[in-house]
């Protein structure tokens, strides 16, 4: 697009008055991931423990991959769906109390799965996004942030950084 001759660059730090907080930082997406490896983990083990499902074949013992953690929030909501039926079927008020008390468990089990399997593909696609980098904004994926001197409230903010470049009446705009 731009012949090599002569070219002229301008780089400058935008500040806008909407959407002054969309940067997403690798190191907090790590955090949490790891956080999640950990805890879906630790519930795993807790419903091969309490015999809610038979173990899985997994790819890694260190984390689960979406397939398998949905593999395993669907066999727990088969569990759920049996003491449903269970509990629907039942005539005796306190076998139903009982059989609900047991299916407490596995519900909030479900729940959490299916939170876990959401947060993982959300961890996936900003791993995709972030690439090489160490940041990107929620709005425009392809800037990245740097930190300004001063803004309007006197202290150092970070601001999507942008440069231009022209070369024979020819701009061309790029966020780094």
């Amino acid at each position: 697009m731009i012949d090599q001759e002569v070219i002229f660059i301008d780089g400058t730090k935008i500040e806008a008055n909407a959407n002054k907080f969309t940067f997403v930082w690798k190191k907090s997406v790590e955090k949490y991931h790891s956080s999640l490896v950990e805890k879906s983990n630790q519930l795993y083990e807790e419903l091969l423990e309490k015999e809610i499902m038979p173990e899985i074949e997994r790819e890694s013992e260190e984390e689960f991959t979406l397939d398998e953690l949905t593999q395993v929030a669907r066999k727990v909501d088969e569990v759920v769906s049996v003491y449903d039926q269970k509990v629907e079927e039942s005539p005796d008020a306190k076998e139903r109390k009982t059989l609900r008390s047991e299916r407490k468990f596995p519900k909030q089990a479900r729940k959490t799965l299916i939170d876990f399997v959401v947060r993982k593909q959300k961890y996936q696609k900003e791993f995709e996004i972030f690439g090489t980098r160490n940041s990107y904004s929620k709005t425009d994926h392809d800037a990245t942030f740097m930190r300004m001197k001063d803004d309007y409230m006197k202290n150092g903010q970070l601001k999507a950084r942008l440069q231009c470049a022209s070369c024979n009446q020819r701009s061309i705009r790029t966020r780094l």
